[in-house]
């Protein structure tokens, strides 16, 4: 499946995303409220910029407060 990008989250859920979606896809495509409140992200336990690209087998932990706002 060349046109996917298959993750994980912190819980083993497999979600398929476009490839070359980012974290803030990943985020947005767990819910709207979560991708409004994401503030960074872990990808494999390191912590990476919001923009990173994901890839095949990533596990992908979005990171939220409450206080936070889109830009």
């Amino acid at each position: 499946f060349p046109d996917a990008v298959y993750v994980f989250t912190p819980k083993s859920k497999i979600m398929a995303l476009p490839r070359g979606a980012t974290v803030m896809d990943f985020a947005y495509a767990i819910h709207s409220d979560v991708g409004n409140r994401t503030v960074s992200a872990r990808i494999n336990g390191e912590e990476r910029p919001l923009r990173t690209e994901l890839s095949n087998g990533d596990v992908v932990e979005v990171i939220t407060d409450e206080k936070a706002q889109p830009n």
